[in-house]
């Protein structure tokens, strides 16, 4: 059975008292499994902190001596467990190191999108997306109200500009 309270929210942010782990959490916690460097996602203080090699360095390079007390890095597609929650990240394609959380709990797979990014580049793996049986987004740009330009066009756009440009990204 799908479980309504796998995954709830706390002050601290997003939580699954099956596996005692927060998901992108915003306050101290003690086990926290990022998806993401960015800083909507990413805080620093926590105990442990479960993430990709790429997010763990960007996240050390942002927050210094706070950044954790301590890593525990994963590969993608690396099975860890909380209790008896699997746990495993795959490459969400929207920046580079971060990562949809899958987990695995009683024959039923819950997956956590944090950001994600369908269109490929060259600046971060790829996204790889599964089949789930529970999906829990949590995005920045999740109103289906907000559309964005076709990235073809915008980079058309920019390349056709003969001048010296600084362009500011986060």
């Amino acid at each position: 059975m799908i479980l309504q309270d796998f995954i709830v929210k706390t002050p601290a942010g997003l939580y699954c008292k099956y596996g005692d782990f927060y998901l992108d959490p915003q306050l101290p916690v003690q086990n926290a499994v990022i998806s993401h460097a960015h800083g909507d996602h990413a805080k620093p203080h926590h105990h442990h902190v479960f993430c990709t090699l790429h997010t763990s360095t960007i996240m050390k390079l942002r927050f210094k001596k706070n950044a954790a007390k301590e890593f525990l890095i994963k590969n993608y597609e690396e099975e860890f467990s909380f209790n008896h929650v699997k746990v495993s990240f795959l490459p969400a394609g929207h920046i580079l190191g971060s990562a949809l959380v899958k987990m695995e709990y009683q024959d039923y797979i819950y997956l956590f999108t944090g950001d994600y990014k369908m269109q490929e580049d060259a600046t971060c793996e790829p996204l790889k997306l599964i089949n789930a049986d529970v999906l829990i987004t949590e995005t920045t740009f999740a109103n289906p109200e907000i559309k964005h330009p076709n990235p073809v066009s915008e980079i058309e756009k920019l390349n056709q500009i003969d001048a010296n440009m600084i362009i500011g990204v986060y």
